[in-house]
């Protein structure tokens, strides 16, 4: 995923992955609702948000909340459980040593950027 540094008025994009270049899967929540007028469903999406690891605080004061094990995602995916506070562990910030960064483009993030 990609990150802004701000630096006074400036921002600087990152680019975080996971070292060993596996999936980094993260934490979502969904939901769907219908509107008065319309018979057309809208799903919304969400990336759960953490505190940052103490490896990105430097970059920013938030992450995301990474599932790091197949326990992790497990548990997350799990609705039969509903919300337990088993939840509450994978909701806190990994150390990021498995997590690897660095600048890129300051054309990253520009919406009117249009090129690979």
């Amino acid at each position: 995923y990609f990150e802004q540094l701000k630096k006074g008025k400036r921002y600087l994009p990152h680019f975080i992955h996971c070292k060993d270049n596996r999936l980094m899967i993260m934490a979502g929540l969904y939901d769907s609702t219908l509107y008065d007028c319309t018979t057309d469903e809208l799903w919304t999406f969400t990336v759960g948000m953490t505190d940052a690891s103490e490896a990105l605080s430097w970059l920013h004061d938030r992450q995301p909340v990474i599932l790091s094990s197949t326990g992790q995602l497990e548990a997350w995916l799990d609705t039969d459980k509903g919300w337990h506070s088993g939840l509450i562990g994978i909701l806190k910030p990994g150390h990021g040593k498995d997590l690897e960064f660095y600048s890129v483009s300051k054309e990253v993030g520009h919406i009117g950027t249009n090129s690979p």
